[in-house]
């Protein structure tokens, strides 16, 4: 959740605890009841919204180190493949071309090659064999690769659900703060007169404002705050 979301978050649980102080005012069926529930709403929903968030982010960051550490395994593996296809290079022209390793390329690029290493393995797997690379290689090169395009497939779903948990986040964040600018005029009609009571709405319904830093200036002390 973002800093302002955060701020949102926090004046929305002040409004909605002045409308259960003060429910008396705000009959059922009133626009203000109607506003101070939309109000408890937004605040549940970002609760567990943010917590939905936190939750994919660190998913995400998890499925991230699972792909890191099953490409590092798999391009181990590729580096055998290469180095062996090499030494057979020697009796067989061109298969250090057909198994040169990728450079500078990102992880699709090294999954396609895998692949093609897979395919191109395959008919000469007797000799891979014979010089040293285990009799199931090619399985388990397979089976790495498949480890890989898992990984990927995870944490572009993790991710997925934490963009949409941010989107829903900020969608009810919005909802919450129309629901008090409405109510801002709602409550100023019925506590017309009653100072106290106001102050009390104004400071319940206040939103900071972020602090402002430029050239390494440190704002001055009681920034101005902004309404909701």
């Amino acid at each position: 959740m973002k800093n302002s979301e955060v701020r949102i978050l926090e004046m929305l649980i002040r409004v909605r605890q002045f409308g259960r102080a003060h429910a008396d005012s705000f009959p059922s069926g009133s626009r203000g009841a109607e506003l101070f529930t939309h109000v408890g709403s937004a605040v549940d929903d970002l609760e567990g919204l943010s917590a939905l968030q936190t939750s994919h982010a660190r998913a995400a960051k998890e499925k991230t180190a699972q792909k890191n550490a099953a490409s590092d395994v798999l391009r181990a593996e590729m580096e055998a493949i290469s180095r062996t296809a090499r030494s057979m290079a020697r009796a067989t022209p061109g298969l250090r071309d057909k198994f040169r390793l990728p450079h500078n390329a990102g992880e699709q690029t090294w999954l396609l090659t895998a692949r093609a290493f897979a395919a191109d393995a395959e008919p000469l797997k007797d000799e891979f064999v014979r010089r040293g690379m285990a009799a199931n290689f090619l399985e388990g090169f397979r089976s790495r690769i498949g480890n890989v395009e898992q990984s990927i497939d995870g944490r572009a779903q993790k991710s997925a659900a934490r963009v949409s948990a941010t989107v829903a986040v900020a969608e009810a964040a919005g909802r919450g703060r129309e629901a008090v600018r409405e109510l801002d005029a709602v409550v100023r009609n019925i506590f017309r007169g009653d100072a106290s009571t106001l102050a009390e709405w104004e400071s319940a319904s206040h939103l900071e404002r972020p602090a402002r830093r430029s050239s390494g200036e440190t704002p001055p002390a009681g920034a101005p705050s902004e309404k909701s």
